[in-house]
């Protein structure tokens, strides 16, 4: 999965194209304290740098408006799945964050579940968040000579299998 930076106009990286992960990394940050660790450290960039060093703000959001005025405050910043970047209110802009490493999708299945409609679906997950994703980097304002290569949105779905 493909992070990008979700930042309000008026932030100092909205003016940027890019944002190196160690800098965006050490600005205020929304978490949801309610979400479980391993779901937010992707979107805390806990694999940047360790959380004790984070400037984290925890917003109680039942919504992504709730994220959304929270982020048109202009102090905090926050990373989402690019997938969800394709049409941000002109108040948002998005950053790409240079040297982010991927974060990955798991889907566990026992070691005898076989049946094609699961292995399936697993399948589609991947393909689902690499289309989506591939449309969302292509619509405006990263411009098309910007884009990235076709390998890059590559989403492995990693399936560990479980007795």
């Amino acid at each position: 999965m493909r992070r990008i930076g979700v930042v309000s106009a008026s932030h100092p990286f909205a003016r940027r194209h890019s944002v190196p992960a160690a800098e965006f990394a050490a600005a205020p940050m929304i978490y949801s304290p309610e979400l479980p660790d391993h779901y937010m450290h992707p979107f805390v960039l806990a694999d940047v740098r360790p959380l004790s060093e984070a400037s984290l703000s925890p917003l109680r959001a039942s919504a992504t408006a709730h994220v959304a005025q929270r982020l048109l405050q202009g102090r905090e910043v926050t990373v989402v799945p690019a997938a969800l970047t394709g049409h941000l209110p002109p108040e948002v802009h998005r950053v790409r964050i240079e040297g982010l490493p991927p974060a990955w999708y798991h889907a566990h299945r026992r070691i005898a579940d076989n049946r094609p409609p699961l292995l399936m679906a697993i399948e589609l997950m991947g393909d689902f968040t690499d289309s989506i994703t591939r449309f969302a980097l292509q619509s405006p304002p990263f411009p098309a000579r910007k884009r990235f290569p076709r390998s890059t949105f590559a989403t492995p779905i990693m399936a560990s299998v479980t007795a």
